[in-house]
């Protein structure tokens, strides 16, 4: 939460009135430390591409903790910057 809140956050994730009144959503979560490595996870729409929000969360992370070694994502697809739609067999109709 402290990430979130801080100006760097507040300016990175646009956690404020006027990105999320353009659809600006996006929040990070703590999902897990084991030893040296964080699990982070992604959720909602970002102002930047989702691997550029977590490298910056990864840098502010290493500047507060420096043993921090690896800052991942639980699930690889909280990366992508697209969402698949699907029909009900499960193909893939378009990419939005």
């Amino acid at each position: 939460l402290e990430f979130i809140d801080s100006n760097y956050g507040r300016q990175m994730f646009g956690c404020h009135d006027i990105p999320a009144s353009i659809g600006v959503t996006g929040s990070i979560e703590f999902v897990e430390l084991s030893g040296p490595e964080v699990t982070l996870s992604l959720q909602g729409q970002f102002w930047h591409r989702r691997d550029t929000v977590l490298g910056r969360a990864a840098m502010w992370l290493n500047a507060r903790m420096p043993e921090i070694t690896n800052v991942n994502v639980a699930d690889r697809n909280e990366l992508q910057d697209f969402e698949n739609v699907l029909d009900e067999f499960g193909e893939v109709l378009y990419r939005k």
